[in-house]
């Protein structure tokens, strides 16, 4: 897998490319309405008019958003983003709009004025793209063609969620989110942006989108950032958590050259750019896809804020690249970084097991690490109902991972196990996943029982069946399948693996 990409949910949107969605930093996170406000970078604030360089500015606080009424979504309520109060020195001249015509040079002053900004030297010239919508549309859903096989094991997983149905596409689903919103990319492989602009000029937005990729070719130039998600590939948990401290770098730098270098005429101007943008592919999208596409713009901008103003510079910025957030959890909870480190969770290779023990050939297809994103992502519905819920009992995540079986007379099977801070959490999350199965699967039959002190519920339906396991003191086990039978020689085999060890 290109485990590069800037949004991997499980192994869902392995891209090899940072991608910059238009309009979801302040209004994806976990709201009870998901509201696709204008661009404006980090907060949708009054903003003082511009000089020619850049100089202080007040403290800003986030505004409400447009009223509007879409389905009701998961809720969350991160903490607001706490902006940077002090603009860095810039002693180059900032964008001159008399070159406004002379396309390079403004591009040239576009990237000097945005490395001056982050304060880190680019080196050889990185090469410049300026696209229609649709030619950058057609590359996104060439990247994702790459990774086809990766994407249709997260369409099975997502199925046995009940993210998705049996019916759904989830290629044509994700292609579908980006077409509206995707407005800006840069190829760490290729070591070339893409910013799309349907005019021949380059227009406000697409100024920003370019500070804003110009800051991801900077963290290649320096950080190495490919490498640093190949490292982690086979950690979707950690994958997202690196993938918001790039984007949420990359969103201070455009949030700071907006505000040091347009004035308010021309950020209201970039505001009626933005006004007419088609979110019906986002918002068609199922919940659970649409809380981890906005998670690093949403809690990666405020991760990334909350280092910022720790000296008003990028240098703690700068040192996260070097020790990064090793969960969703430390940027969910920024004060947990560095220290409320995961568990390792290890599950045993149960497929030589099953294998013997039915006759049939079974094989592990994924494994890998939901944590407390996708936990919370997962348990917010439809419905607007389980948000809060999903907010808390995804709280206190200690660490987890998950195997997806598979075998061609029983189909695939999902065996997860986790591990929480403490007894109470473990309990939460026990029993906001089972009213979670409930809610996807009514009419299903439900049994509890107890095993060795272990409280355990089982679910019958007929698409599938799942056991969710209490694991005393603080673990919670789920395992999905095509009936309980299977169930049964699943937890069979785990209990043998343990024998084994």
């Amino acid at each position: 897998m290109n485990a590069n990409g800037i949004f991997p949910a499980t192994r869902l949107i392995a891209l090899s490319a940072f991608i910059l969605i238009m309009a979801l930093l302040p209004s994806c996170s976990d709201s009870s309405e998901e509201i696709p406000p204008t661009y404006t970078p980090l907060a949708s604030t009054p903003i003082p008019t511009a000089t020619p360089t850049l100089t202080p500015i007040p403290t800003l606080a986030p505004t409400p958003p447009p009223t509007h009424t879409p389905a009701p979504t998961p809720t969350f309520a991160p903490e607001p983003v706490v902006l940077p109060t002090v603009l860095p020195t810039i002693e180059i001249g900032t964008v001159n709009r008399s070159i406004q015509n002379d396309l390079e040079r403004r591009l040239d002053a576009i990237e000097l004025t945005t490395v001056a900004i982050r304060g880190l030297p680019l080196g050889e010239p990185v090469e410049r793209n300026i696209v229609t919508h649709e030619e950058l549309r057609a590359i996104i859903q060439d990247e994702i063609a790459e990774d086809a096989e990766d994407v249709a094991m997260d369409d099975r997983l997502f199925t046995l969620l009940y993210i998705l149905s049996p019916e759904d596409d989830l290629a044509e689903i994700i292609s579908a989110a980006y077409a509206g919103v995707v407005i800006g990319m840069y190829d760490p492989q290729e070591d070339a942006l893409f910013v799309s602009s349907d005019s021949e000029a380059l227009t406000l937005q697409s100024e920003v989108t370019m500070a804003h990729e110009i800051t991801h070719a900077l963290q290649q130039r320096h950080f190495d950032i490919h490498s640093m998600h190949e490292s982690v590939e086979d950690n979707s948990d950690r994958l997202h958590a690196l993938s918001a401290l790039a984007e949420g770098d990359a969103s201070i730098s455009d949030y700071l050259y907006t505000v040091g270098v347009f004035t308010e005429r021309e950020m209201m101007a970039m505001a009626e750019e933005s006004a007419n943008v088609d979110f019906s592919g986002f918002y068609a999208a199922p919940p659970f896809l649409r809380r981890l596409i906005s998670f690093p713009y949403n809690e990666g901008a405020q991760f990334a804020a909350e280092l910022y103003v720790q000296n008003d510079d990028f240098s703690a910025v700068n040192a996260a690249f070097h020790e990064p957030p090793n969960s969703t959890e430390q940027v969910i909870h920024p004060e947990k970084y560095g220290v409320d480190e995961p568990v390792e969770v290890s599950i045993a290779d149960l497929a030589p097991i099953l294998s013997d023990t039915t006759g049939d050939e079974w094989t592990e297809v994924d494994r890998s690490v939901f944590g407390e994103l996708q936990f919370r992502a997962l348990l917010g519905r439809e419905d607007g109902g389980g948000g809060n819920t999903a907010a808390v009992a995804a709280a206190g995540w200690g660490g987890d991972e998950y195997s997806l079986l598979y075998s061609a007379a029983t189909g695939d099977a999902l065996v997860s196990v986790s591990v929480w801070d403490t007894p109470k959490d473990a309990d939460e999350f026990w029993e906001a996943i089972r009213d979670y199965y409930d809610h996807n699967a009514p009419g299903a039959e439900w049994t509890e029982q107890t095993d060795n002190g272990a409280q355990i519920f089982r679910m019958a339906a007929d698409d599938r069946a799942a056991e969710f396991r209490s694991i005393v003191p603080d673990g919670v086990q789920i395992v999905v399948a095509d009936t309980v039978e299977t169930i049964d020689l699943i937890v069979n085999a785990m209990s043998e693996a343990e024998e084994q060890r």
